[in-house]
């Protein structure tokens, strides 16, 4: 997934320099990354310390923002000062991160414009960004992200989820624990062995959820004016209307709702 990058009418260069930071992790164990434009990359590493490569990209002539990562409160914190001034309404400068940290660092990511990836992470993960797509791959605690317009795929996360976008497509596989899952005009893929319950919600959007045979979850699905469809799963207790569905895999226990205004639902097997 790739962040923007800084072009201006009519320039053929950018100037790029990287800078090179490093900390201590803070007391909390909870790191701050604030990016206005850019990539931001957060990766789980071995060292104890925090380290971070910006890259970054001024249009010439400019100053380039400066990179910091200070301590303050028991957080650290990471962020370009003097960051994008607008040049004919574009970037004037982008900071593109990527972040190694220790395994049980606590992210939150501040962004508004640009891709955010995390991975490897064993404590909780806060993404909060408005055009840039978002991924997170192995995470061993709770996350949440919001965005306004990026796609989000999450794979392989131990915690509870919470996810809303209004026009990004959402794909989430292998998650242990969909608590929300909110689209407006996105679509809404769920892939894999469902045990918790949590409740999805679309308004235009279609929902796909491939399911594994081994999901021990009660699944309630309502639509206003989209279609149902099961295919390739047994519900022993299956109750289907036109508008409205519900049946239960495994043993079945706590309950995952699927509610779309005119977006279709399928229901299939993995």
């Amino acid at each position: 997934m790739d962040g923007p990058r800084v072009f201006l009418p009519g320039a053929s260069r950018t100037n790029v320099d990287t800078v090179a930071l490093t900390a201590p992790s803070a007391s909390s164990g909870r790191l701050v990354i604030r990016n206005v434009n850019g990539r931001t990359t957060v990766r789980a590493g071995n060292a104890a310390d925090v380290q971070v490569s910006a890259t970054r990209r001024t249009v010439p002539g400019l100053t380039s923002p400066e990179v910091r990562l200070l301590e303050s409160g028991g957080v650290l914190t990471l962020e370009a000062v003097g960051a994008t001034n607008l040049v004919f309404g574009i970037p004037s400068s982008q900071v593109d991160y990527a972040v190694d940290v220790p395994p049980g660092t606590e992210i939150e990511i501040q962004g508004v414009s640009g891709a955010v990836d995390v991975s490897g992470v064993n404590a909780p993960v806060s993404v909060t960004t408005v055009s840039g797509p978002v991924g997170l791959q192995s995470i061993g605690a709770s996350a949440t992200v919001r965005t306004t317009s990026g796609d989000v795929r999450a794979n392989d996360l131990r915690g509870a989820l919470n996810v809303s976008t209004i026009s990004g497509r959402v794909r989430l596989v292998d998650v242990d624990h969909v608590a929300t899952a909110t689209t407006v005009s996105g679509d809404l893929t769920i892939e894999g062995r469902v045990t918790e319950g949590g409740a999805i919600r679309t308004t235009s959007g279609d929902v796909d959820a491939r399911l594994a045979d081994n999901s021990d979850i009660r699944v309630v699905v309502t639509t206003i004016s989209g279609d149902i469809s099961v295919r390739s799963l047994s519900f022993p207790d299956r109750r289907q209307d036109r508008r409205s569905f519900s049946g239960t895999l495994g043993s079945g226990g706590e309950q995952l709702t699927i509610n779309t205004a005119s977006g279709d639902v399928v229901l299939a097997a993995r």
